[in-house]
């Protein structure tokens, strides 16, 4: 018995088994363009490499990966049946969802109604359910949202500067994004406080801010367990700088460069696809290739090394006051828990706030540990991400 947990993304499919009360994943799968990854080895796989509809590409993955999960030598299910729960990983839940959801056609056809939300990934994970509904119809099939750890956020912390008709008519409000990995490292944060703080309580009184650092990245706050104020907005476009998005610019800039003759297309594929560290450094988006470049002398690469580590640590001071105070700062993420370097240099900038690392503790590989300095007033940890666990957690909750 167990619960499968899909997370459909634009450009990978990433699956994973959950025996039920185990608390860790039996088995995983994850495609991603031109390759496919499974783990254990399992007696299928699907070339993505090949020409012919990514969609369908996508459903042929799934229906093989599945199939692999109660047939042949590496079968850990004896049926399909097994599957009591499939959990979707949903990126935005809009202004209705603040909270998982069974999926029902409602349910589909609301998802439909936000993909300009967020055309990139809404319309891959809408398709993964419709996917997996059709491949395991018995199944309960659960919507876990990562907008809605953000949705009660106080409406000072949801509301643009802008006319209030846009919230009131329009819906326009900062929406927040990551929320499944934010709410899983703030609870596990807190955990580890209490594990190694004599007996004190954190559940009630904890200040936290979660770094989610991957491709896209965004900050969180959270007073008590609730998201108090993130970095992203209505778009995950809004924010930090990322790998290859601009994260925050002065709004100007846009009419400016639809005046000097970008489209409104151009100027959404700049901003989302060819910026960030891609377009300072000019070797792309990968942080690995960038800190390779510095280290052979590359003054782009360094300056966009600078940009994206300063900006860090000024969002991470900007969001201290939300929360009157700070008891812990998490890294998680591709590069929250891989960067050694990209973690010293920002909190290097914060010590004034009490936050301090020990460089020994920075550099181990552990995927789950405190890198705080002796004597910091701040806890410091490094957490790997959650998400496919926490969405686990969720479809518990209708079993």
């Amino acid at each position: 018995m167990g619960i499968l947990v899909i997370n459909a993304g634009s450009s990978s499919l990433k699956l994973s088994f959950f025996k039920q009360d185990a608390g860790t994943a039996a088995a995983l799968a994850e495609s991603k363009p031109g390759e496919t990854i499974i783990i254990p080895d399992w007696d299928q796989t699907i070339d993505l490499s090949k020409d012919g509809d990514r969609a369908d590409v996508h459903k042929e993955f799934l229906r093989a990966t599945l199939s692999a999960l109660w047939q042949g030598e590496s079968a850990i299910l004896n049926s399909p049946d097994e599957i009591k729960a499939v959990g979707h990983r949903v990126v935005h839940g809009g202004p209705k969802y603040a909270s998982s959801v069974l999926v029902t056609d409602e349910v589909i056809s609301d998802l439909k109604s936000y993909h300009d939300l967020d055309p990139v990934h809404e319309p891959a994970n809408t398709r993964g359910i419709e996917d997996a509904r059709e491949i395991l119809p018995d199944a309960k099939h659960v919507a876990v949202f990562d907008t809605a750890y953000h949705h009660n956020m106080p409406l000072s912390s949801q509301v643009y500067a802008g006319p209030y008709s846009w919230y009131e008519d329009r819906q326009i409000r900062r929406f927040g994004f990551h929320g499944i990995n934010h709410d899983y490292c703030t609870r596990r944060v807190v955990k580890l406080l209490e594990q190694t703080s004599r007996g004190l309580s954190f559940a009630d009184k904890s200040r936290v801010i979660t770094c989610h650092l991957g491709g896209g990245a965004s900050l969180c706050a959270s007073l008590n367990g609730h998201s108090q104020m993130t970095t992203m907005g209505y778009t995950p476009l809004e924010g930090l700088m990322m790998c290859t998005r601009s994260g925050s610019i002065d709004p100007g800039l846009i009419f400016i460069l639809l005046k000097q003759g970008y489209s409104q297309n151009e100027l959404y594929e700049v901003l989302n696809k060819s910026s960030g560290l891609a377009g300072v450094s000019g070797v792309g988006g990968d942080l690995r290739l960038v800190q390779q470049a510095i280290n052979e002398g590359n003054e782009r690469a360094k300056l966009a090394f600078d940009i994206y580590t300063q900006g860090l640590s000024s969002s991470i001071a900007a969001l201290i006051p939300y929360l009157g105070g700070l008891d812990a700062l998490v890294f998680s993420g591709g590069i929250g828990e891989h960067s050694p370097a990209v973690r010293q240099a920002a909190c290097d900038r914060l010590a004034f706030a009490g936050i301090q690392i020990d460089p020994e503790r920075n550099l181990a590989s552990e995927k789950e540990r405190d890198i705080s300095a002796p004597k910091a007033a701040v806890r410091t940890f490094v957490i790997a991400a959650g998400e496919e666990a926490a969405i686990a957690s969720e479809c518990d909750k209708f079993l």
